[in-house]
């Protein structure tokens, strides 16, 4: 009745090929439509963009805004850390940026990532794809949930 689905113990909530999670996170809806999402404590966005490669940002807290129940801006607040695979024409990987700052914005053009925007204290670097170490491909808290994604909206309820 209150409008807040709130989700505790390693939630993990999927849209498209995003994978969302947080120590707890709260969807509220408004005429009975997503309307916004925050991911309170150790916010992590993921998506595989090939076998073993994802791309991931983490921040303290995450929030995400909806519009015609699709996503179209989140903002990730406080030690956001990102890892992105860059990626020419032909889908090949060329280069990762691999950066810290205080708040991440994120825009969304039809549910789908147009543009990453670092904002204040930005550090960072971009690897060219074959010296990028291995060994920092993932971020600290990363978990890929794949198994946890539910393959229709009717296995949520149980037919």
């Amino acid at each position: 009745m209150d409008s807040v689905l709130r989700m505790f113990r390693s939630p993990v909530i999927w849209v498209k090929d995003l994978q969302m999670s947080g120590d707890t996170a709260f969807l509220f809806t408004r005429n009975s439509k997503a309307d916004r999402l925050l991911l309170d404590q150790n916010g992590l966005l993921a998506s595989e963009v090939n076998k073993g490669f994802y791309n991931q940002i983490k921040g303290n807290t995450i929030t995400g805004y909806f519009r015609e129940n699709k996503l179209f801006y989140m903002r990730i607040y406080g030690n956001a850390e990102s890892i992105l695979f860059q990626q020419d024409s032909d889908s090949a990987f060329t280069n990762v940026q691999r950066s810290t700052c205080a708040i991440i914005d994120m825009h969304f053009i039809e549910g789908e990532l147009d543009r990453v925007v670092n904002i204040k204290d930005h550090e960072g670097a971009l690897y060219p794809f074959t010296q990028f170490p291995a060994d920092q491909r993932l971020l600290s808290n990363f978990k890929w949930e794949i198994k946890r994604k539910p393959k229709s909206r009717y296995e949520l309820i149980g037919n």
